[in-house]
């Protein structure tokens, strides 16, 4: 029961991991490797070349984004079995009606 009630909170979460382990796997390549997107963008930087550097934040943009929907979707998949609420329904309503009639 606790398990498939925290998919929902955990899927922000993952989300932001999946965001910072981009980021950081950019960086690291960025830094020290002789391969990879972020060597591209190293070299386009020393040898200013804008072409490059924007193909790179391209496919970087591409790649990121793609992980993100394909993440979102399996999310969706995996909480389709709660209830949706009414649109524009909260449950502080809710509780606030059953405290003012109480």
């Amino acid at each position: 029961m606790i398990v498939p009630g925290a998919i929902t909170e955990l899927r922000s979460a993952l989300l932001l991991a999946m965001g910072g382990g981009w980021s950081l796997a950019i960086a690291a390549e960025f830094l020290g490797y002789s391969s990879g997107l972020g060597y591209l963008a190293d070299a386009a930087v020393e040898q200013t070349n804008t072409a490059w550097l924007l193909i790179g934040t391209f496919i970087m943009a591409a790649y990121s984004l793609t992980t993100f929907f394909l993440l979102n979707e399996g999310f969706k998949k995996l909480v389709s079995w709660m209830p949706q609420g009414a649109p524009g329904e909260t449950d502080i309503e809710k509780v606030a009606g059953a405290a003012k009639e109480a």
